[in-house]
């Protein structure tokens, strides 16, 4: 089941309940729900807690029907976007912590095309989970 294989894998990973719910930023109490069997994570995180526990999301379920083998090219494309997706979150977060006392307008327009770079960004990632999750379920 779908509790005990998430536990099982952020175990082998060496990662805490905290480790995963600060990296999909939202309360431990959730993870620990999850890994009981009380509740389950929506689909959007799926793809985000296989990357943080290095899986992929078929690993958390037993069955072979289940499961699709996700092609190479789309793999890789969905670690490009979510390396780019933390590197621009890195980013804004560099520009919002600065302490810069020169055109403060300057500062706020960069952080204004962050902002939208990785909405978009995180746009596309969301599409594209959702095409695989949507291809998972027609088989």
């Amino acid at each position: 089941m779908f509790h005990e294989k998430l536990k099982e894998l952020r175990a082998k990973a060496k990662k805490t309940q905290k480790d995963l719910a600060d990296y999909l930023m939202i309360s431990p109490q959730s993870v620990s729900k999850w890994e009981l069997g009380e509740s389950l994570p929506s689909m959007e995180y799926l793809p985000k807690i296989a990357k943080f526990l290095d899986c992929e999301p078929n690993d958390f379920f037993e069955r072979k029907e289940y499961q699709r083998e996700i092609p190479e090219e789309e793999r890789i494309r969905a670690r490009q976007m979510q390396e780019r997706i933390c590197r621009l979150r890195d980013e804004l977060l560099h520009l919002i912590e600065l302490d810069y006392d020169g055109d403060k307008d300057s500062i706020d327009r960069l952080i204004a095309e962050k902002k939208i770079m990785l909405r978009a960004c995180r746009q596309d990632y969301e599409e594209l989970c959702k095409k695989q999750v949507d291809e998972q379920e027609e088989n």
